[in-house]
């Protein structure tokens, strides 16, 4: 694999480059590597669905082979969404615990991802409405959702979303380094809004901020789990002992 191929499939070396991130992650990540599996796939079942759409409307890059399914989608969806399910507790060293009281009921769960899927795919299949559109409307439907049942989990949703940004800048700036001309040679950006921040069309911020925003308190949610802290969670301990000793 030479430096020419890789300047002609700079979406290979990105989507690369977030699996390689999910990796390292799923090795280090201890005790969340369940909801990181879990959501990986679903994650590259998506990618392969909403890429489709993006296509379309959004940017068309080259791909190592012609066929509707693309390793890419796999790898980009797997790493995303597998990185911001885990990226806050990971980085934060916050643990969970599950509260029955908490769990959503199977019929508000059946709900959120009927609206959701619709949001997402029903409204540009129906209505053609622009999948950078549908990716904010699904995206906000969720987190309407979350914050209905789990308004705590709003900070960590936060800071998941800027995280997530933080990380995929890298991936634009390795991609423009092989390949310069790939904004105007790979993107749709007569159908963008066609700001931009840095040279990378505020678009891909945004995306990346939701996905983060959005996904990152899913599994919270259907488990029922809230974070704490470790050391928090020693020091209430602690208090406890000190608290006796004093009694006894």
């Amino acid at each position: 694999m030479d430096i020419t191929y890789l300047r002609e499939h700079p979406y290979l070396i990105g989507s690369l480059y977030f699996f390689g991130i999910w990796i390292v992650l799923f090795i280090l990540n201890k005790k969340d590597k369940k909801e990181q599996l879990v959501f990986g796939i679903i994650g590259g079942v998506l990618g392969v669905l909403v890429e489709q759409m993006h296509l379309n409307d959004w940017w068309r890059p080259n791909f190592i082979y012609d066929f509707p399914i693309h390793i890419e989608d796999i790898f980009f969806g797997i790493g995303v969404m597998g990185i911001s399910s885990v990226l806050y507790e990971f980085l934060f060293k916050k643990k969970q615990k599950s509260y029955s009281k908490l769990r959503p009921t199977k019929r508000y769960k059946i709900i959120l991802f009927i609206v959701a899927i619709f949001s997402m795919f029903g409204m540009y299949i129906l209505f053609d409405v622009h999948s950078f559109w549908t990716s904010v409307i699904a995206t906000f439907t969720v987190v309407i959702f979350i914050e209905i049942k789990r308004p705590d989990l709003t900070s960590s949703m936060v800071i998941s979303g800027l995280l997530m940004v933080l990380i995929a800048l890298p991936s634009y700036w390795i991609g423009l380094t092989l390949q310069p001309n790939a904004i105007d040679s790979d993107w749709v950006n007569s159908k963008l809004s066609g700001y931009q921040i840095i040279g990378l069309p505020i678009e891909e911020y945004i995306w990346f901020f939701l996905v983060g925003f959005g996904s990152s308190a899913l599994w919270e949610l259907a488990k029922g789990t809230k974070f704490y802290s470790s050391k928090k969670r020693f020091n209430k301990i602690n208090n406890k002992n000190k608290y006796l000793i004093l009694v006894f």
